[in-house]
C-alpha cells in the first residue's frame, strides 16, 4: 500500500512539474510589469515580485523599506561607461525587453533596457514561475543581499 501511494505521489509530482507556463502568459505578465514600472506604481510593482524575494529581501533584510527594494531592483551596467549602478525607481522613463534567457520551467532571465534622464543601463531580473494550486504564480526577483 505504501509503495502504491509513493508511486502515485511521484507520478502526480512529475505531471505538475513537467507542465510549462505558456510563453504568452509570461509575456503578458512581463509587459504588465513594464507598464507598472513606467507609471511608477510602486505597490503593484512590489505585488509582482516573487513571494520568496519579498519575504527574504523586503521583510527581513530591508525591514519593509519599499523605496530601497525598488531602487535596488534596477541595477546593471551603464551602456556607455559600463559602470555598475542602480537607478532610483521613480527616475525610470522607459523600459523594454533587451533579451530573454529561458533557464527552466521554473525560471527565465529577462534583460531590460532601462532609461532615465541621465543613464541607460541593462538590468537583469529573474522571473520565477511557481506552479501552485493548479495554476502558475509568477514573480520577479532581483539581487539578494
Amino acid at each position: 500500500m505504501k509503495i502504491k501511494l509513493f508511486v502515485l505521489f511521484l507520478f502526480l509530482h512529475i505531471i505538475c512539474i513537467s507542465q510549462e507556463i505558456p510563453e504568452e502568459e509570461r509575456l503578458k505578465f512581463v509587459n504588465n510589469f513594464i507598464e507598472l514600472v513606467i507609471k511608477h506604481n510602486s505597490d503593484l510593482v512590489i505585488e509582482n515580485l516573487d513571494e520568496t524575494f519579498i519575504k527574504k529581501q523586503l521583510k527581513k533584510t530591508l525591514k519593509g523599506n519599499k523605496t530601497q527594494i525598488l531602487d535596488e531592483l534596477f541595477i546593471g551596467n551603464n551602456e556607455n561607461s559600463q559602470e555598475y549602478l542602480s537607478v532610483p525607481f521613480d527616475s525610470i522613463i522607459s523600459m523594454e525587453i533587451e533579451s530573454i534567457e529561458y533557464q527552466s520551467e521554473f525560471m527565465t532571465n529577462y534583460f531590460f533596457k532601462i532609461k532615465t534622464e541621465k543613464d541607460k543601463l541593462i538590468c537583469e531580473l529573474i522571473l520565477i514561475h511557481k506552479y501552485k494550486h493548479k495554476k502558475w504564480k509568477l514573480g520577479f526577483q532581483g539581487a539578494f543581499g
